[in-house]
């Protein structure tokens, strides 16, 4: 994302939301999605739709990311949600600092 598109909110949708969209392959032939909007992972295989997991804190989406889609996040993309109206709020994180994680306290 460059800055003209993090600093310019009129419009621009994925200022407001997070979306992702993997496809799920038979063989050589696209059936299906996997699709994750803001909170909600779903599945589309061959019409019919399936809501896999809703999120309700930012390490749930990293791992979301990261289980669904094979997207690993680093220590600074992690941090970069913070404060931005498509951060998940709610549940109060606490995240343990160790040697070979990303993760942080919020």
């Amino acid at each position: 994302m460059n800055w003209r598109s993090t600093k310019d909110v009129r419009g621009i949708f994925f200022n407001h939301m997070i979306m992702c969209v993997g496809y799920v392959m038979e063989e050589e032939k696209i059936i299906g999605a996997i699709i994750m909007t803001n909170r909600k992972v779903k599945q589309r295989i061959r019409g019919n739709n399936e809501i896999l997991q809703e999120c309700s804190s930012e390490v749930e989406r990293w791992e979301v990311l990261e289980r669904w889609f094979g997207i690993v996040l680093g220590e600074q993309e992690r941090l970069g949600i913070r404060g931005l109206s498509t951060e998940l709020k709610g549940l109060k994180m606490r995240v343990e600092v160790q040697e070979t994680s990303m993760y942080r306290n919020y």
